[in-house]
């Protein structure tokens, strides 16, 4: 499973985890724009206080989102994601958006870069 699509699974799934996971995740996190755009659809209905289901869903994602969407549900993973294999996911998707381009690493004084290779490592630990 993708972290993107795990995550939204697990929401789908577990609608009561949306705190635990809004508290880690952003839309801006998620690797594929349109699974951030669902993730802020499924947000704003949890928020609210809604099942985000595909009628409420279909109301606010373009088309193509709900196209997305309707793939992710369709896969066998979808079936089961549970709350360590979406604290996997989050992990995934966190580690992906710390890291560097390599311009953006050669732009980096030592001190910034020593910080880099730092966290990378407590990363993988």
């Amino acid at each position: 499973v993708r972290a993107g699509e795990g995550v939204i699974s697990y929401l789908l799934q577990n609608p009561d985890g949306y705190s635990w996971v809004a508290g880690q995740l952003s839309p801006e996190d998620f690797l594929l724009e349109g699974d951030g755009e669902i993730y802020a659809a499924i947000c704003e209905k949890l928020r609210e206080g809604k099942t985000p289901d595909m009628t409420l869903l279909g109301a606010v994602l373009p088309e193509k989102r709900l196209a997305r969407l309707v793939e992710i549900m369709a896969r066998d993973s979808y079936q089961g994601t549970d709350k360590r294999q979406a604290a996997e996911c989050i992990q995934g998707l966190l580690a992906d958006r710390n890291k560097k381009t390599k311009d953006e690493l050669g732009k980096m004084g030592d001190e910034d870069y020593g910080r880099y290779i730092s966290s990378m490592i407590a990363h993988k630990e």
